[in-house]
């Protein structure tokens, strides 16, 4: 069914990965085929194989994140963006929920738990390593350009709680996709959502102040840590002070 700005939902339903299956198409979870150690909600992330050969990448998710769930529960807080295609979304495979891992205590028993997603492989990393030191002039202004209006297209319903660098993957073609939506919501016109602290002591430099002080999340608010992003990928990397987010904040006021 096609929806609104390009989103679709997919016809198939979110498929329910065994662990054995994510372990075998890894390695093991092989450190050789290592790509990204995340934060919060991410642990780690390794390349992977389906049965057809196509790469995927498989992300182990922190327990916290999904501590008390059960496997219904797991899949519905997935589903609405797990079903949802869009060619600047990160598409989502399937998922893993499996008792056998860390020890949780989940309705009154102690239970081991596994949590895993497994996605598309962009084979060109995430966004913030070209705008590193290293790699500030990597990018052409036609990428970079493209960059900029992929991720434009994306905020029509779904708004990225945590949109930074890091969370925008390449592709072959470097064709942006955002990725990491455990923290999105779906947002009509004018709604708001109270952010979560953690989240926004981790990502304050891209927050907008009222979402760092008030903690209330808005579309505005999105397109304020958008406009910052813009910043950025124009500039070649970050040219305001890192440390103090209300220092850039001045810096963007004083600028307007």
């Amino acid at each position: 069914m096609e929806m609104e700005n390009g989103l679709q939902h997919q016809t198939s339903t979110p498929k329910k990965m065994k662990l054995g299956y994510l372990r075998r198409s890894t390695e093991q979870f092989s450190d050789t085929l290592l790509i990204d150690r995340g934060g919060s909600d991410l642990e780690q992330m390794k390349q992977g194989k389906k049965d057809n050969e196509e790469l995927v990448a498989a992300k182990k998710l922190d327990n916290i994140a999904v501590r008390g769930m059960d496997d219904k529960q797991f899949l519905n807080e997935f589903i609405h963006v797990m079903d949802i295609s869009h060619p600047n979304i990160v598409r989502l495979e399937g998922y893993c929920y499996h008792v056998d891992g860390e020890v949780i205590k989940h309705e009154g028993n102690q239970v081991l738990v596994d949590n895993l997603i497994c996605s598309e492989y962009m084979p060109n990393g995430n966004l913030e390593k070209y705008l590193s030191k290293e790699k500030s002039g990597v990018l052409d202004w036609n990428e970079r350009y493209k960059i900029i209006v992929g991720i434009c297209k994306v905020h029509a319903h779904i708004l990225p709680l945590d949109l930074k660098p890091a969370n925008v993957l390449l592709d072959n073609d470097m064709t942006p996709k955002i990725a990491d939506f455990g923290q999105s919501r779906l947002f009509g016109e004018g709604q708001t959502h109270t952010a979560n602290v953690a989240l926004i002591l981790s990502c304050s430099g891209y927050m907008a102040p009222e979402y760092i002080h008030r903690g209330k999340f808005t579309k505005g608010t999105y397109i304020y840590s958008l406009g910052v992003m813009i910043m950025e990928i124009v500039a070649g990397g970050k040219k305001y002070p890192e440390d103090d987010p209300l220092q850039f904040n001045e810096a963007v006021r004083l600028h307007n």
